[in-house]
């Protein structure tokens, strides 16, 4: 019986701006004139060239200079005497760990509920069950999981769960090309932990990040509303404080192991999530 693992769905990737499409059907209809005048195929010429070898070396450039104005700190929670990692990224200083505090509405991936593995052939759910201490495990690794009710309350004080605007803010200084409330390409892979992530086994490659700003994203999977969970190792999933009114839902920040960029979107309140917390 083959296994399919769950969380290995490609998330869209954004569309290519008006501008870029048109400069690529230009270039192209370019080279085909080029082809039928003489068969040959033109080469870029040398201004096109350098450019093509300096942009991936000043983009690398220009992250390196942001990285090295992060500021790494530490910070204890009160409540449970747990303390977190903090990282100080623009003007922004955030958790650099999942939130982990046992508030009620939370569950660690696996905590009284079985876990999805994947599915055969024909469409079954292969589910499994954790011992408690692959459970607290979970926990100690990825987080607590919370739904969003619970999320909102969930930050200790002089700290608040995200809104929009707040993920908004990181997300630019990660890639100032990123629009508001929008995928933001390229963004997972400076901001997901160096290790944590599942391989892209269909692409033969690694599903960790660079971490550059120190973020650590870890992925926790996610608690579904039947009871179950799934996908840790492969997606994170992160509560904002904006709710979606076209229904019952809240926004989330995603990431997972096969791709590249960060994710935007709605889900319903009642997922369980993970928290990242910002300092108010």
């Amino acid at each position: 019986m083959k296994k399919h693992r769950t969380g290995r769905v490609s998330l869209p990737i954004a569309k290519l701006t008006a501008t870029l499409a048109l400069a690529t059907t230009l270039t192209f209809t370019a080279c085909e004139e080029k082809k039928k005048q003489d068969g040959t195929t033109p080469a870029p010429t040398e201004p096109a060239a350098a450019a093509e070898t300096q942009q991936p070396t000043q983009e690398a450039a220009a992250v390196a200079e942001k990285a090295a104005e992060v500021v790494k700190g530490s910070f204890t929670d009160s409540r449970d005497k747990k303390t977190y990692k903090t990282i100080k990224i623009g003007t922004q200083t955030w958790m650099a760990e999942n939130l982990n505090y046992e508030a009620k509405g939370s569950k660690c991936n696996g905590e009284g509920g079985e876990v999805v593995l994947g599915g055969d052939d024909d469409g079954n759910a292969i589910t499994t069950t954790l011992s408690e201490a692959e459970i607290q495990a979970n926990c100690t690794k990825y987080g607590r999981l919370y739904n969003w009710v619970t999320a909102k309350a969930a930050c200790p004080s002089g700290w608040h769960l995200p809104n929009d605007v707040d993920w908004n803010v990181l997300m630019k200084f990660v890639n100032p090309s990123c629009s508001d409330n929008k995928n933001c390409e390229g963004a997972g892979t400076k901001l997901k932990a160096t290790s944590g992530w599942d391989d892209n086994d269909e692409e033969g490659k690694s599903g960790n990040g660079t971490d550059n700003f120190g973020f650590s994203a870890l992925p926790a999977g996610t608690g579904i509303s039947d009871g179950s969970f799934g996908s840790v190792g492969a997606i994170g999933n992160w509560w904002s404080s904006s709710e979606y009114k076209a229904y019952d839902g809240a926004y989330r920040l995603s990431m997972n192991f096969s791709g590249e960029d960060v994710y935007y979107g709605d889900i319903s309140k009642g997922f369980l999530l993970s928290v990242r917390c910002i300092m108010d």
